[in-house]
C-alpha cells in the first residue's frame, strides 16, 4: 500500500501563476491585435458596404444624360445594412461554415448631411455636367459665340422696339387719312370762300342798282302828287322803275340767297375742320403715347449697342420725333388751318348778317361787303394745304399691309405650315424642378413673351459683363448650352431621339428656351426669337446696302407724295426695311427649320427676297426665278444651322434657367418609362454612420472589463462620406475598447 505524503508545492503554484500571467499577457496581446485589425476591418466593411451602394447608380440617367445619381427610394439604410452582413457573417450564403475572428453587430445605422440634385440650387447636377463636359472643347467656341453672343441679345432687344414702332403703320394711317379729310375740307372752305367773294361782288352793283331805283320810284311818286297835268306820263314812268325794282329785289334777294348759302356751307365746312383737327390731335397723343415705350428702350438700349445698331437706333428715334414733334410740317399747318378757322369763324360771329346789310345804305353796305371778302378770302388761304397733295397714296402701301397680315398669322403657320405635322406633347406641370426653383427663389420661371420689349436687360449678372472675357460664367454658359445640344432633341431634330433611336418627334430644347406647358408653344416661341434675331441682322445688312436702301427710298417717296412729307417718307422707308428684314427672316427660318444654313453676316450673295416680292415670299412663295429652293443646299456649306442659332439663344438664356429646364426634360423623359422617377430624389452625396458592437474573444478575465462597456462588448462609431463629385473623401471615427 502507497502511503502518501504531503511535500511542498512552491514551485507547482509558481508555475501555474506564471502560465496564468503569461497566457493573460498573450491572450490580451492577441485581443489587442484583433480590436485593431477589427478597427479595420469595419471601416474597410463601412467603406465598402457604402462604395457598393453607391455603384448602384441609375444607369438610364448615367447612359442617356452623362449624370452621376443614386436614386432613393427611402432604402438606403437597409442596403448599406445588407452590404454589412456580408462582413459580419462571411459565410453567409455559402454552405460551409468557418470560423470568423472580427465578428461584429450593427446595431445602428443613419445617414446625415445628404446631399440630392435639387441641393444648393442644383449645383450637384451642374457640378456633373461640368465634369462630363470638360473635355467637351467649349473654349474653342468662346471666340466664336463672343460676338454672335453681343450681336444677337442686340437684335433681339432692338428689333423688339423696331417692331413696336413699325407695328404703328395703322396707327399712321389712320392718322394720315385725318390730314386728308382735313386737306379737302380746306380745299372746299376755299373754294366756298372764294365763291362767297364773288357773291358778295355781285351784290354790290345790284344794291346800288336797288337804291337807285327806289329814289327814281320815290321822286317820280312825288311828282304825280304835285302835277296832276303830267299824271299820265309820269305814272308810266313809275310803273316802268317799279317793275325795274322788283326786278333788281327779286335778283338781290336771289344772290343775297346764295350768299347765304356759302356762308352756310362755309359754317358747315369749319365744324368738320374742327372735328378733324380734333381727330388729329386725338391719333397724334395716341400715336406718341403708343412710341413712347420703344423709344424709351431704344434710348435706354444706346450706350450698349454697337455702332451699326446704334445708328439704326438714331435713325428710328429721328424719323419718328421728325413726324409727332409739334413743329414738323405737317402739325404746323394743321396747327395754321385750326387758327385760321377760329379767326373766320370769330369774325362771322361779329359781323352783321347779309339781311342786315342789304338794309343799310349803299356806301355802308358795299364796305361791309368788301371787308366781308376782303376777311373771309384771308381767313381761308391755307397757303400750305397743297403740302398734303398726295397723302392718300399712302393707303398704297401693300407692302406693309401685306407683312402686317402676315405677322397677324404667327410666326410657326409662316415657317412650318405646310400640312407637317408638328408634336403635340405636354408636358404636365406636377413635381417639375423648376417648379421646386420657384419656391425656393431659382430662376426657374416661365419667359415672357419673345416679341415683347424686355424692359430689365439682361440676365445673369448683364450680358455685357458675361462677354467682356472668357470668364467662369460665360465658360460655365456655353458648358451647359453644349451639354443640352449634345442630350436633348430639336425640332431639326425629331426623326432622331437623344441617344440616337427612333425620334419621338419631342422638342427638348425648345422647351429649356420657352418653358411653356406644350411643345408648339416652344417651337413657336424659339421662331420668334429666331425670327428676331436674323430681323436684326438683315434689317442692318439692308440699311448698309446703298442699293437697297435706294430702293426703299424710292417707294416710300412715291407712297407719301414729294412735297412736303420728307418726315414721314424718312419713317416709312425704315418701315419698308423692317418689312423687307422680316420677309427675309422669316424664309431664313424657315431654311434652318428645314436643316439649311444661313450666314450670320450677309453678303449680296446670300440675299434671297427683293422688294416686290417679300410679301409672296415670306407667305410662303417661290424665290424669284421661280424655282423652288431647297433650303438645306443654301450657301453649300456657309452659314450656320438651325443648332448653331440654339446655340446662341441658349448662351442668351440665364445659366439657372438652363439648369432647371434641362432637369425638367430629363425627369419627364425618364418618367416616361419609370413614373416613379424624381431629380429631387436623386442623392448626389451622403455621410452613413453606424454604430457597431463586437465581443470580446481572446480576453474573457474580469480585468479586461476597463476595456469594455457595461455589456462587455466593444463599441465602435465610423462614419463614411461618399460622393460622385471629386471633391468628395471617407471620413471615419470611431469610439470603444
Amino acid at each position: 500500500m502507497k502511503v502518501w505524503t504531503r511535500q511542498p508545492a512552491q514551485i507547482t503554484v509558481f508555475v501555474s501563476m506564471a502560465l496564468v500571467v503569461i497566457l493573460t499577457l498573450l491572450c490580451t496581446s492577441l485581443e489587442s491585435a484583433r480590436v485593431s485589425v477589427l478597427r479595420y476591418y469595419i471601416r474597410t466593411a463601412a467603406e465598402s458596404s457604402v462604395f457598393s451602394l453607391f455603384s448602384e447608380y441609375h444607369r438610364e440617367l448615367m447612359d442617356r444624360y452623362h449624370l452621376f445619381f443614386l436614386e432613393d427610394d427611402g432604402s438606403l439604410e437597409q442596403s448599406v445594412g445588407e452590404y454589412l452582413s456580408y462582413y459580419e457573417n462571411p459565410s453567409k450564403g455559402l454552405m460551409v461554415q468557418g470560423m470568423h475572428f472580427y465578428p461584429f453587430e450593427t446595431d445602428e445605422l443613419w445617414t446625415e448631411d445628404s446631399v440630392y440634385a435639387l441641393d444648393r440650387g442644383a449645383s450637384p447636377v451642374e457640378e456633373e455636367i461640368m465634369e462630363y463636359m470638360k473635355y467637351g472643347m467649349v473654349e474653342n467656341l468662346v471666340d466664336q459665340v463672343k460676338d454672335k453672343l453681343h450681336m444677337g441679345r442686340q437684335c433681339q432687344e432692338m428689333m423688339g422696339a423696331v417692331d413696336q414702332i413699325t407695328a404703328s403703320a395703322g396707327d399712321m394711317l389712320d392718322l394720315e387719312n385725318q390730314y386728308v379729310r382735313l386737306k379737302g375740307t380746306a380745299e372746299d372752305l376755299q373754294s366756298s370762300a372764294s365763291e362767297a367773294a364773288n357773291v358778295y361782288q355781285e351784290l354790290k352793283p345790284l344794291l346800288r342798282e336797288k337804291y337807285d331805283l327806289e329814289q327814281r320810284v320815290e321822286a317820280l311818286e312825288k311828282a304825280c302828287d304835285e302835277g296832276e297835268e303830267a299824271a299820265a306820263s309820269l305814272k308810266s314812268d313809275l310803273r316802268k322803275a317799279r317793275k325795274e325794282l322788283s326786278e333788281i329785289c327779286k335778283s338781290l334777294d336771289k344772290v343775297a340767297k346764295q350768299a347765304g348759302e356759302k356762308e352756310t356751307v362755309m359754317g358747315e365746312l369749319t365744324e368738320v375742320s374742327d372735328f378733324c383737327l380734333e381727330q388729329i390731335r386725338q391719333s397724334t397723343e395716341q400715336l406718341i403715347e403708343q412710341l413712347e415705350p420703344p423709344l424709351s428702350r431704344l434710348e435706354q438700349l444706346k450706350p450698349q449697342l454697337s455702332d451699326e445698331f446704334l445708328q439704326t437706333a438714331n435713325q428710328q428715334t429721328e424719323a419718328v420725333e421728325a413726324y409727332t414733334k409739334d413743329n414738323g410740317t405737317r402739325k404746323a399747318l394743321a396747327v395754321e388751318i385750326g387758327n385760321r378757322v377760329e379767326e373766320l369763324q370769330s369774325f362771322l360771329g361779329q359781323q352783321p348778317g347779309i339781311d342786315e346789310i342789304l338794309q343799310m345804305e349803299p356806301d355802308d353796305a358795299e364796305a361791309l361787303l368788301d371787308k366781308r371778302g376782303e376777311c373771309v378770302s384771308l381767313h381761308t388761304a391755307f397757303t400750305g394745304a397743297q403740302e398734303l397733295q398726295e397723302a392718300e397714296e399712302l393707303m398704297r402701301s401693300d407692302l406693309l399691309e401685306q407683312i402686317t397680315a402676315l405677322k397677324e398669322k404667327g410666326v410657326l403657320a409662316l415657317v412650318t405650315g405646310r400640312g407637317e405635322e408638328l408634336s403635340s406633347r405636354q408636358v404636365e406641370a406636377g413635381g417639375l424642378p423648376s417648379e421646386q426653383s420657384e419656391m425656393t427663389g431659382q430662376s426657374g420661371q416661365p419667359e415672357s413673351s419673345v416679341g415683347a420689349v424686355s424692359g430689365g436687360g439682361q440676365e445673369n449678372g448683364g450680358l455685357w459683363d458675361m462677354i467682356s472675357g472668357i470668364s467662369g460664367d460665360l465658360y460655365e454658359n456655353l458648358c451647359l448650352s453644349e451639354y443640352a445640344l449634345k442630350t436633348m432633341p430639336s425640332y431639326v431634330d425629331r426623326r432622331t431621339d437623344s441617344d440616337g433611336q427612333a425620334g419621338n418627334g419631342f422638342y427638348d430644347l425648345e422647351y429649356i428656351l420657352g418653358n411653356s406647358g406644350t411643345d408648339q408653344e416652344n417651337l413657336s416661341r424659339v421662331m420668334e426669337k429666331l425670327l428676331l434675331i436674323r430681323e436684326g441682322m438683315n434689317f442692318i445688312y439692308l440699311l448698309r446696302d446703298q442699293q437697297k436702301s435706294a430702293q426703299a427710298q424710292t417707294l416710300a417717296m412715291a407712297l407719301t407724295g414729294v412735297l412736303g412729307l420728307t418726315p414721314l417718307a424718312g419713317l416709312v422707308k425704315l418701315m419698308i426695311l423692317a418689312a423687307w428684314a422680316f420677309a427675309e427672316s422669316v424664309t431664313d427660318v424657315r431654311a434652318l427649320a428645314d436643316g439649311g444654313r444661313v450666314p450670320f453676316f450677309k453678303q449680296s450673295a446670300d440675299w434671297k427676297t427683293s422688294l416686290e416680292q417679300a410679301p409672296a415670299m415670306a407667305a410662303g412663295g417661290q424665290s424669284g426665278s421661280g424655282e423652288e429652293r431647297n433650303p438645306s443646299d443654301e450657301n453649300g456649306k456657309r452659314g450656320m444651322r438651325y443648332q448653331d442659332y440654339l446655340r446662341l439663344l441658349l448662351c442668351l438664356t440665364s445659366k439657372e434657367k438652363k439648369l432647371y429646364r434641362c432637369m425638367d426634360m430629363i425627369q419627364w423623359n425618364i418618367q416616361r418609362k419609370e413614373p416613379g422617377f424624381y431629380m429631387k430624389n436623386c442623392l448626389y452625396q451622403t455621410s452613413f454612420h453606424m454604430r457597431v458592437r463586437a465581443d470580446k474573444l481572446f480576453v474573457t478575465l474580469p480585468l479586461a472589463g476597463i476595456w469594455t462597456e457595461e455589456d462587455g462588448a466593444y463599441h465602435f462609431e465610423t462614419a463614411e462620406e461618399r460622393g460622385y463629385g471629386e471633391g468628395f473623401s471617407g471620413q471615419e471615427e470611431e469610439t470603444g475598447g
